[in-house]
């Protein structure tokens, strides 16, 4: 029936290839080699926010308005702070009922210490204090430091971060962003059992990070895929490990690198669909972008407007009721399998490469990226409002 309707046309000319090598039907019917999605019941996940350093009293401002809002996962970001009064930052705000995560700061154990002492002066139990700190991967003596003060001190806190965002804003694909992510983890957590950890201790310390972009599918299935195959490598260590009850945590971000200045609004709706794709893929956390994050601060207006895109998920689209949105659609169990297996096979490439792993993906990431502008600027691209359909100057409203 496609042929008889496609008439001259070749049948190849609908078959869907996308710049991770996949090779999708226009249709797919059920069939015997095609694996279910493995993932249960999708948990809620937190609606995460950003906040660039300001002076202690406006900072705690931004995260009070925020929570109001809605927020339930805060990311203090540090840079350009020499300075502050962690509890000056943190006043009033409920730390034992939300989630922390804490980004460049130049003395990342010092910070952890003085929010210890913060935690403790407010008899809270530390076990309920969650969140996370992202560390230079490159440092490992500070980056055992950190993880070995958390199993101690800050038993809810995840030490590891691993920065698949950074990869994604760097220009990598779906396939590169998740191999180079798992390679990433798969050090870090061979390094910390050599040092004295076991295998559980080192995954509940775990956090990947990934950027989300517009390919709708591709992106739902990239998070599946990653769980799935890290969770294929902590089997290999250890037979016992469940995938519900060792669940590793996700923490998705829609993409900086999407993001355009001409035709500014166009965001919003980037941001919506890359919202969706996190929250029908599986994530723990979710931070939606304000639509002028590429800016150096955001303002009011725009932060607002990224919160309730999740909001009107929930109360609009219900996506916080789905169990599991994508049971029994083959298309994206088609992307699944495809992806896992090109991930895989990069994966062990990465590995084999040994120490010299990180300028293996540095080259890619350098390869991938020229290549996508490229593409931009020859039109082979398409990007709304930078490259197609933007608008003319009778157009824009003021």
């Amino acid at each position: 029936m496609v042929k008889k309707e496609l008439g001259d046309k070749p049948y190849e000319n609908i078959v869907w290839k996308d710049e991770n090598g996949l090779s999708l039907e226009p249709y797919l019917n059920i069939d015997g080699n095609l694996q279910a999605i493995s993932i249960t019941n999708q948990k809620n996940w937190q609606i995460a926010q950003t906040f660039p350093s300001e002076n202690d009293a406006e900072w705690n401002q931004s995260i009070l308005t925020a929570l109001m809002g809605g927020v339930q996962h805060l990311t203090l970001d540090f840079r350009n702070q020499n300075f502050c009064n962690i509890g000056s930052v943190l006043k009033d705000v409920l730390l034992d009922v939300i989630s922390i995560r804490f980004i460049n700061h130049p003395d990342p154990l010092k910070l952890l210490q003085n929010f210890n002492q913060f935690a403790v002066s407010l008899d809270l139990d530390l076990a309920k204090v969650s969140g996370s700190i992202r560390v230079d991967q490159s440092d490992e003596m500070l980056l055992n430091q950190i993880a070995f003060y958390c199993k101690t001190s800050l038993p809810s806190f995840h030490a590891v971060e691993i920065d698949g965002i950074g990869f994604h804003n760097r220009g990598a694909n779906a396939v590169l962003e998740i191999s180079a992510s798992l390679s990433v983890a798969h050090n870090r957590l061979f390094q910390l059992m050599k040092n004295g950890m076991s295998l559980r201790e080192v995954n509940s310390q775990l956090q990947f990070n990934v950027g989300v972009s517009s390919s709708y599918f591709v992106e739902i299935a990239k998070i599946r895929v990653l769980r799935q195959l890290w969770n294929f490598i902590l089997t290999n260590y250890d037979s016992s490990i469940d995938q519900e009850k060792d669940r590793c945590l996700i923490y998705a971000e829609t993409s900086l690198r999407t993001q355009v200045e001409a035709d500014i609004h166009n965001n919003l709706l980037r941001t919506a669909t890359q919202t969706m794709s996190t929250i029908i893929g599986g994530a723990d956390v979710v931070n939606t972008l304000p639509y002028n994050a590429f800016k150096e601060k955001s303002d009011v207006t725009s932060m607002r407007l990224a919160r309730n895109i999740q909001h009107l998920l929930i109360e609009e689209s219900y996506l916080g009721a789905a169990s599991n949105a994508v049971s029994g659609t083959y298309y994206i169990s088609e992307i699944v399998e495809q992806l896992a297996d090109k991930v895989w096979s990069l994966f062990r490439d990465t590995e084999n490469n040994g120490v010299d792993a990180p300028e293996y993906i540095s080259s890619l990431l350098k390869q991938q990226n020229d290549v996508r502008n490229l593409e931009i600027e020859q039109g082979k691209r398409i990007v709304v409002g930078l490259n197609k359909y933007q608008q003319t100057a009778s157009e824009i409203v003021t």
